[in-house]
C-alpha cells in the first residue's frame, strides 16, 4: 500500500467527476486540508474517510487502497454520468432529491406511453413517420 498511489487514485477519481475538495468536505466532514494531505500522499486516510471517499467517489474502498475493483462495482460505476448524478443529488436537500425523483417517474411514464402509442400505429403509419424528408 503506497501512500502516494492512494492520495492519486482518491484525486484523479474526485477530479473526472468535477468533484471539489469543499464538495467533499461538505459531504463528509474532511477537511480540504487533511483531504489534501491525504491526496498528496502524505497520511492515509481514516476508515471513516475510506468509506465515505468510497461512497462518493462511486467506486470501493478495495480500488482506493489497492487499485482493484470488482466487476460488480464496475458495472454499477462504469457510467460516469450515473456516478456525476448521484453526488449531484446527495446535494441536494431531501425534498428536492423527492421532487426529482418525481420527474424521473413523471419521464419514464411518459417514454412507456409514447412506446405504447407507437406500437398501436399500423406498419404503414410507423414506415412514413420514420421516412426522412430532405
Amino acid at each position: 500500500m503506497n501512500n502516494m498511489e492512494i492520495g492519486n487514485r482518491i484525486k484523479s477519481l474526485r477530479k473526472k467527476l468535477g468533484i471539489t475538495q469543499m464538495d467533499i468536505m461538505k459531504q463528509t466532514g474532511i477537511s480540504s486540508g487533511n483531504l489534501s494531505s491525504i491526496e498528496n500522499g502524505n497520511v492515509l486516510p481514516s476508515a471513516t474517510a475510506l468509506v465515505a471517499l468510497s461512497e462518493i467517489l462511486g467506486c470501493s474502498v478495495d480500488y482506493i487502497l489497492k487499485g482493484n475493483s470488482s466487476n460488480i462495482e464496475n458495472s454499477i460505476f462504469s457510467n460516469n454520468k450515473e456516478t456525476l448524478l448521484l453526488n449531484e443529488f446527495r446535494k441536494l436537500t431531501e425534498k428536492d432529491q423527492d421532487e426529482i425523483l418525481g420527474l424521473i417517474s413523471l419521464k419514464i411514464n411518459l417514454n412507456k406511453v409514447g412506446d405504447e402509442n407507437s406500437e398501436k400505429l399500423s406498419p404503414s403509419v410507423t414506415a412514413v413517420s420514420d421516412t426522412k424528408f430532405a
